[in-house]
């Protein structure tokens, strides 16, 4: 199977981001067995969470399912913060992955990644449907086994929905404001100002699916007022 999107799809998924501080912490504390291991460490970026699986999706709905993400955040009723404590590795050997996974099963992430998942499934998208665990794929093609599997504890903390924008700048820095690029509020309030802006910005700079994602946004905007 392809790891490439199809033509006119994105690949989605909801996941919890950590901070660069935590990304720094996880990959420093399994470094020395991913080199043991001959593997090839995940780039710091890319380091989450993920809650809940979407697969390809048309571009066409990406304005839908960020009202979904809307819908379950602000209905959410579970603990803030949700924190993940990161204590062991597991290494997956038929993808050749290393994973960290926590001491024990988190009951806030999951009761998270079952809202989004049936939120998803009752719009008519695909998640996947198993059980969640939460865990971090740290490296990847792995030569062989780490002979160790004991990881020195790295807590995740989540305490707060983030902000919406339409798009992810992998080469700025996480810190700065360049790194999410056309915002257009937060999982409670939607800027429409911020929606018509970022349409024109996309147009002008041919950035279609984005341009038609703030498009459908508008127009479910304006529906609900109307």
């Amino acid at each position: 199977m392809s790891g490439q999107p199809r033509e006119g799809t994105r690949r989605v998924f909801f996941a919890l981001w950590p901070s660069d501080a935590e990304r720094r912490a996880l990959a420093a504390a399994t470094q020395a067995q991913i080199e043991a291991a001959a593997g090839r460490a995940v780039p710091l970026a890319d380091l989450h969470v993920t809650l809940a699986f979407l697969g390809d999706v048309a571009a066409a709905r990406l304005g839908e399912l960020a009202g979904l993400g809307q819908q379950v955040a602000v209905s959410w009723q579970g603990p803030i913060p949700i924190e993940l404590s990161f204590e062991r590795l597991a290494c997956w050997r038929r993808p050749q992955i290393l994973c960290v996974l926590e001491r024990a099963p988190g009951e806030s992430a999951a009761l998270l990644a079952g809202a989004l998942k049936r939120a998803a499934l009752a719009a008519g998208f695909a998640p996947d449907l198993k059980p969640f665990r939460a865990h971090v794929t740290v490296g990847r093609k792995l030569a062989h086994a780490p002979s160790a599997l004991a990881l020195q504890p790295v807590l995740w903390r989540f305490d707060a929905f983030a902000e919406w924008h339409l798009a992810v700048n992998p080469e700025a820095s996480e810190e700065t404001k360049g790194r999410f690029a056309f915002p257009y509020g937060d999982f409670t309030k939607v800027n429409r100002a911020a929606l018509i802006h970022a349409k024109q910005r996309a147009a002008q700079n041919d950035h279609d699916e984005i341009e038609k994602a703030a498009g459908d946004l508008l127009q479910r905007l304006d529906d609900k007022r109307s």
